[in-house]
């Protein structure tokens, strides 16, 4: 897929994920962008990953208003260890893709929650957080099915473009 599509699929799903899901009253959503990099991962490998999640991470730092270097560690970390592992440990189907994005949805919450405690010098409340942590996975988990089937419809249409014989 050539950058302009990337770029493009990537500020659609962000777009999605910010806007599409206020019109809902559970004041969260789910994190596209995230299940882009674990499928990415899972298909290119660990270098490539960890750099499209270092790229993603600054964006995300940029246009959110955060912790700067946050997403940026994390993302990459993610990419990189998922990339890395994905011939060993992870296979790709959707099965192992829905349990991986749980669990790495649930790594980035206590991280998330972890760090603002140490920053903030306090102990945060346990059960919101907990609570958001599993709406977070649970949203997820409902959408990681399309993200599977909508990832791999576009590879599988923009390999094909590349074909020796499509040309013909």
């Amino acid at each position: 897929m050539n950058a302009f599509l990337w770029l493009l699929l990537n500020l659609v799903l962000y777009t999605v994920q910010n806007h599409w899901f206020m019109f809902f009253s559970t004041m969260q959503s789910p994190d596209l962008l995230l299940l882009l990099l674990l499928l990415f991962a899972l298909d290119k490998g660990g270098k490539k990953a960890a750099g499209y999640g270092l790229g993603l991470g600054a964006f995300l730092d940029i246009v959110t208003f955060s912790y700067f270097g946050f997403h940026m560690v994390t993302r990459a970390s993610i990419g990189a260890l998922i990339g890395s592992n994905r011939m060993n440990v992870f296979a790709d189907r959707m099965p192992t893709f829905m349990v991986l994005s749980a669990l790495t949805t649930l790594l980035l919450n206590v991280a998330r929650d972890l760090f603002l405690c140490i920053v903030l010098r306090r102990w945060l409340p346990f059960f919101p957080l907990a609570v958001l942590t599993l709406k977070c996975m649970f949203w997820n988990l409902l959408c990681a099915p399309f993200m599977w089937l909508l990832y791999h419809w576009l590879k599988r249409r923009f390999d094909s473009r590349r074909a020796y014989y499509y040309h013909l």
